[in-house]
């Protein structure tokens, strides 16, 4: 007989007299989690909240949770359970199928959401006798009460294991049965959307931690978010003048208007707009959003761009235009130590996007809709009645484009989300099925000739390193500032060596690229930005220069890449036109063997071809002139390979097979080699060995009590995490990232021990790592092939 009744088991220790009734957690979390659905899904989704912890009940999981045992896997009995009382009834094959995802959500509600194969999910954990460690007759009064139509199953231990055990030749039965009829996309997508899983998750994490959803921007706060931007606005213009681009900041004002005046007809769930760099969308869209939230349900502002540098900027922006609580939220955030019951409530907040604006990375949208761990789909509830803005998508990698567009249509219909897309170019959508009917594209007119911040050239002289270094020289001193922007690590330090000792006492050198630890990383930004306000300013950098970076140069030179990436450079050309025309030339970059290192980043051949069809020298680009020829190169590139291969794998995921889209990646990394975090133990030179730490991170370290090199120390201790509450090893491991780079493994095992019984490896020769170049001069002697790390 089982030591705890039913209605005496505790879900979590309690907090001085309170207790933390199981019964309680596993009735609230079924009534959350099937808020949305209607019919016999809402009652196998309520089931599914009813079940997912009954493994709780066993002696000797309470056992564990009061300190007096071990601890024991749970999940497996609350999935066995629940197919158990499901499969008697009469269920429709869509049902059927809806079952056996919950099913397996259910067995995997803690960890990495798995496929559905020919064994059941719970079929692995399974525990001989669980059954007669719990009170079932408590159980089943329980699920009487809170769910009578499934509260048919014997009492007796010994029986209800002998039924069990007949499961998994009716698990294949049904999975036979339910997994076919999924032949193509449309009948694929209401099943590839984790809706459900995120349903429950959320609904078990946010009742874990007794914490509430954000109801979102409601009518009254868009009306006086929307005021308060209206003044934004129109400082920007003055502040835009002030700098003497007043003819950038007139276009701007009239361009904004007029495509107001068109998003105000708009009505379909997507939109599209086109705008030329630097027009203003994101207050464009911001403004849409806003508008939208006054004559529409409440829901959360949901900014997304494709890096981190774009985030931090436009969430501090954001801020200070509308005076809205924002939330950033990427891999380096800190959860705000707000108040909750629980130490685990901060970080849940902000991993489930809990605040009216949200703004946060193409990677992290990505893990909400390709989620690889259960945690990641809870984002999912936030997109209800969300608007979504999309930020440069053209970024995206073009394998992964249209699985992106084809998912959003269950994303507006299922979560009746809004979505706008905004660029000044947008990849060809026509290749995502059934999405014409959704969406509205909305073009502003071009930039007009006379408005043009830069030009784009193409040289016609193939440049090495030493040609590039004289010429980068020539470039600083006859304009003040220029950027070198580089396809590889190695290419950039090579550069930047050469450089070294030929600069005059007047003007500043600075490397940058993603082999820099993001503490130093983030202190060149501030010294680039400091330098270039106060004298002659040269960068050396990787495309990590393009990446959204508020600094605007008069000279940039571009070795060849693909066409988006080079646009993307020259939009750190006299960004708000408050100069003359900047020059943005793109040259043959080579190597001292003769050899070109273009192709180990841009991998796509049809992409450099097209690239190279269109970008000859001779002639020259006007800023206004690029919007089409985006276009035809998108065309051309596009009619080339459609990359449509991906809508086979939506298909399989929603067939069961979720590894088939589980972590994509944005920018196609998950079909790349894969990468090893690196510890770097510096918090900067020799002689200043704190230079390069912020406040945030100085708090963080005091706050551990530990130096630099302990922070790995601490990290490599046996039990030092276990011995953490949630919150504490959170930021421990934020704190850790703030000193690690992802390296390609081949280049981080030979900068490592390589210990593969450890997550994230240490530098083993800190002389590998330069306070002017990072890793960047080891590259060029061990890795010439490298890529970008960004």
């Amino acid at each position: 007989m089982a030591a705890w009744q039913f209605d005496q088991c505790i879900a979590r220790p309690g907090s001085g007299s309170q207790q933390f009734a199981l019964s309680e957690h596993l009735r609230t979390v079924g009534e959350r989690a099937s808020s949305h659905e209607e019919g016999i899904r809402r009652d196998l989704l309520k089931l599914a909240g009813l079940l997912h912890d009954m493994g709780k009940a066993r002696d000797s999981w309470q056992q564990y949770i009061r300190k007096l045992g071990p601890g024991v896997h749970h999940a497996f009995l609350g999935s066995a359970l629940f197919f158990y009382l499901v499969q008697q009834e009469a269920l429709s094959r869509e049902d059927m199928r809806y079952a056996l995802f919950l099913c397996r959500d259910i067995a995997c509600h803690h960890g990495v959401l798995d496929d559905l194969g020919d064994d059941p999910p719970w079929y692995g954990g399974w525990e001989e006798g669980s059954l007669r460690e719990m009170d079932l007759e408590g159980f089943q009064r329980f699920i009487y009460q809170t769910c009578p139509r499934f509260s048919h199953f014997p009492t007796d231990a010994t029986q209800l294991e002998l039924d069990l055990r007949k499961l998994p030749r009716v698990w294949r039965k049904w999975s036979l049965k339910a997994l076919s009829g999924i032949d193509d996309v449309a009948s694929a997508l209401p099943w590839a959307l984790r809706g459900p899983t995120s349903a429950l998750i959320a609904a078990d994490r946010f009742d874990a931690v007794n914490i509430q959803p954000d109801p979102g921007i409601n009518a009254e706060l868009a009306e006086k978010a929307l005021a308060q931007l209206e003044q934004y606005i129109d400082a920007e213009k003055e502040r835009v003048s002030a700098l003497g681009g007043s003819q950038m900041a007139q276009y701007r004002q009239q361009v904004q208007h007029d495509v107001e005046a068109l998003l105000h007809q708009e009505s379909t769930p997507i939109t599209i707009l086109q705008m030329p760099t630097g027009s203003g969308k994101t207050l464009v869209a911001i403004k849409a959003a806003l508008k939208h939230f006054v004559s529409r349900e409440p829901g959360k502002l949901i900014y997304v761009a494709p890096y981190l540098s774009i985030v931090t900027q436009t969430a501090d922006s954001i801020r200070r235009a509308t005076g809205l609580e924002v939330l950033e939220q990427h891999h380096l955030s800190i959860p705000e130590l707000k108040k909750t019951e629980s130490p685990e409530g901060p970080l849940l907040l902000m991993e489930s996007w809990q605040s009216p604006v949200v703004v946060t990375t193409f990677n992290q949208l990505f893990g909400a809709i390709f989620p690889r761990k259960a945690q990641e789909s809870m984002r999912l509830r936030a997109l209800h009645q969300a608007y979504v803005i999309i930020d440069e998508p053209q970024i995206m990698d073009s394998s992964v484009w249209n699985m992106f567009l084809t998912m959003l249509r269950p994303l507006t219909e299922e979560m009746r989300a809004q979505v706008f897309i905004m660029s000044a170019t947008i990849p060809p959508y026509r290749f995502a099925p059934g999405l014409d009917s959704l969406l509205t594209v909305v073009q502003s007119d071009p930039l007009p000739q006379s408005a043009g911040r830069f030009v784009i050239a193409v040289n016609s002289e193939p440049k090495t390193i030493a040609d590039t270094a004289q010429w980068a020289l020539e470039e600083v001193t006859e304009n003040g500032s220029c950027a070198v922007i580089l396809n590889t690590i190695a290419d950039v330090a090579q550069v930047t060596e050469t450089l070294t000792g030929q600069m005059d006492d007047n003007t500043q050198l600075f490397a940058l690229h993603g082999a820099m630890q993001p503490l130093h990383k983030a202190y060149q930004l501030s010294l680039i930005k400091k330098a270039m306000a106060e004298q002659p300013t040269l960068v050396i950098a990787t495309q990590t220069l393009e990446a959204g970076i508020d600094i605007s140069f008069r000279s940039i030179l571009r070795a060849r890449a693909i066409l988006p990436s080079i646009i993307q450079a020259a939009g750190r050309a006299n960004r708000h036109g408050e100069n003359s025309r900047a020059r943005v030339t793109v040259f043959d970059f080579i190597r001292d063997d003769g050899s070109s290192s273009r192709h180990f980043v841009y991998r796509d051949a049809i992409m450099r071809e097209e690239t190279d069809a269109l970008l000859i020298p001779g002639p020259i680009i006007e800023e206004p002139d690029i919007p089409p020829l985006l276009t035809r190169y998108f065309d051309q590139v596009f009619e080339r390979n459609r990359y449509t291969t991906g809508l086979q794998r939506i298909i399989k995921a929603a067939r069961g097979e979720w590894s088939a889209i589980a972590g994509l990646e944005p920018f196609g990394q998950d079909t790349f080699i894969p990468r090893l975090p690196v510890f770097i133990p510096l918090g900067g030179p020799q002689n200043e060995p704190y230079l390069w730490i912020d406040d945030a991170t100085q708090a963080l370290m005091q706050g551990f009590n530990v130096s630099v090199e302990e922070i790995y120390q601490r990290f490599i201790e046996p039990g030092f995490l276990r011995r953490l509450d949630f919150l504490r090893r959170k930021q421990f491991l934020n704190l850790l990232g703030r000193f690690m780079i992802n390296i390609p493994l081949k280049q981080g095992l030979a900068l490592t021990e390589g210990n593969p019984d450890l997550s994230v490896q240490r530098l083993v020769d800190v002389e590998a790592y330069s306070p002017h170049l990072g890793l960047g001069h080891w590259y060029i002697r061990h890795a010439q092939d490298e890529g970008v790390i960004l």
